[in-house]
């Protein structure tokens, strides 16, 4: 791997980490209770997006390095498991299981189904 590559998916990774940023401020506001959707929600739009991606690759002829560019890089920084696994322990701590276990296996859940969407949608195209 080049130092060229490196760096192009750092500075795309920081691009990723500040649209997460920015879509979950936008978000958050407008989740009911404060609950905490607004990861589950953009890790949805990233696994999606990361469907497309790969299937664009494996259907189009994109070619591999824009994946690995792009699918680690930017929607690696704007997707995050480690803000899932924290909000579910806050809720957890807080005595709301329920959406404890909503934001992680229901958000895992729905992020394959998109995931499967994007490959779909990419394949019909």
């Amino acid at each position: 791997m080049s130092a060229a590559l490196v760096l192009l998916t750092a500075a795309l990774g920081g691009l990723g980490a500040v649209a997460r940023f920015s879509a979950d401020r936008f978000l958050a506001p407008r989740m009911p209770d404060g609950l905490p959707f607004a990861t589950v929600v953009i890790n949805v739009a990233g696994s999606f997006a990361l469907g497309v991606l790969v299937g664009a690759a494996r259907w189009h002829g994109l070619h591999d390095g824009v994946v690995h560019v792009v699918g680690s890089g930017l929607l690696g920084g704007f997707t995050t498991f480690s803000t899932v696994s924290l909000d579910a322990v806050q809720q957890a701590r807080q005595g709301r299981w329920g959406v404890a276990a909503a934001i992680t296996g229901g958000g895992l859940l729905v992020c394959l189904v998109a995931g499967s969407a994007g490959l779909a949608l990419a394949w019909l195209l």
